[in-house]
C-alpha cells in the first residue's frame, strides 16, 4: 500500500485550457476565412490600379488599358460581393464614355451599363450622397433630366459632402434648377452661399451657361464677399468675350 503511494503519479490534465486553446485557434482560422474574399478583392483591384490612376488624374486610357479596369472590377467581385465595387464600376465606365477611347461599346452603351452598376449598388447601399450624385451627373449626360432630379435630392437628402464636391453638386443643381422641387432648391441654395468662394469661376460659369446667374445671384444676396467674387468673375467672363469678340 505504502509502495503504491510513493509511486509518481501522472500530472492531471488541463482540460480547459486545452479547450481554451483549441476555441483560440478555431477562431483564429475563421477570421482568417472571413478576412480572405476582402484580401483577394483588394489583390484583384491592383491589376487595374495604374489604369484607374490615369483614368482619374484625367490621362488618356488605352484600350488595354479599359479592358485591365474592367477585368480587376470583375474579378474583386468574384471575390467580394461589395457595393463599392459596383459603384467604382459604374463611375469608371461614366468615365470611359466620356473620353476618346476605342471600346467594341459606344458611348451610349458605356453610360447604360455605368447606370446599371451604380443603381444596384445603391440598392445594396444607399447611404452615399458621392454615389448619387454621381447617378445624377449620368442621368443628365443621358438626358433623363427627371432621374437626374431624384438622384440629386437622393444626394442632398443623404447627406452632406465635402467642400470640392459641393461645387460639384452645386453646379449640377443650376443645370437642374427647373426640375427642382422647392425643397431641393432651398438645400441646393445653402449648398450654393457655403461653397461658392470655394470655386467662384466654376460656378459662375455655370450660372452664366444655364441661365441662372439670377437665382445665383439672388442666392447670394446675404454673403457680400461671395456676391462680389460673382461680379468679379462675371465681370471677367465680359471682357474675355469682348476681347475674342475683338479679335475675330
Amino acid at each position: 500500500m505504502r509502495l503504491a503511494e510513493g509511486r509518481a503519479r501522472p500530472a492531471p490534465t488541463d482540460r480547459p485550457r486545452r479547450g481554451l486553446t483549441f476555441l483560440v485557434g478555431l477562431a483564429g482560422a475563421l477570421l482568417c476565412a472571413l478576412a480572405l474574399p476582402a484580401t483577394g478583392a483588394r489583390l484583384a483591384e491592383l491589376g487595374g490600379r495604374a489604369a484607374a490612376e490615369r483614368l482619374a488624374a484625367g490621362g488618356p486610357l488605352t484600350e488595354e488599358g479599359y479592358r485591365r479596369l474592367l477585368a480587376a472590377n470583375d474579378r474583386a467581385r468574384s471575390w467580394l460581393a461589395e457595393p463599392r465595387l459596383l459603384k467604382d464600376l459604374g463611375v469608371t465606365l461614366h468615365a470611359i464614355a466620356t473620353r476618346e477611347v476605342e471600346t467594341a461599346a459606344g458611348p451610349a452603351a458605356l453610360l447604360a451599363e455605368a447606370r446599371e452598376a451604380l443603381v444596384e449598388g445603391l440598392e445594396e447601399a444607399p447611404a452615399d450622397p458621392i454615389a448619387w450624385l454621381q447617378l445624377a451627373q449620368l442621368d443628365y449626360a443621358l438626358l433623363n433630366l427627371a432621374g437626374a432630379a431624384a438622384a440629386l435630392r437622393a444626394s442632398h437628402a443623404v447627406g452632406a459632402v465635402a467642400p470640392e464636391i459641393a461645387v460639384v453638386r452645386t453646379g449640377l443643381a443650376l443645370g437642374l434648377w427647373g426640375w427642382l422641387a422647392e425643397p431641393v432648391r432651398e438645400r441646393a441654395s445653402a449648398e450654393l452661399v457655403a461653397s461658392f468662394l470655394t470655386d467662384p469661376g466654376t460656378l459662375t460659369r455655370i450660372a452664366r451657361a444655364t441661365g441662372t446667374v439670377g437665382v445665383v445671384r439672388a442666392r447670394l444676396e446675404g454673403n457680400p464677399p461671395a456676391l462680389a467674387a460673382l461680379e468679379r468673375e462675371l465681370a471677367a467672363l465680359a471682357r474675355a468675350g469682348a476681347g475674342s469678340g475683338g479679335a475675330g
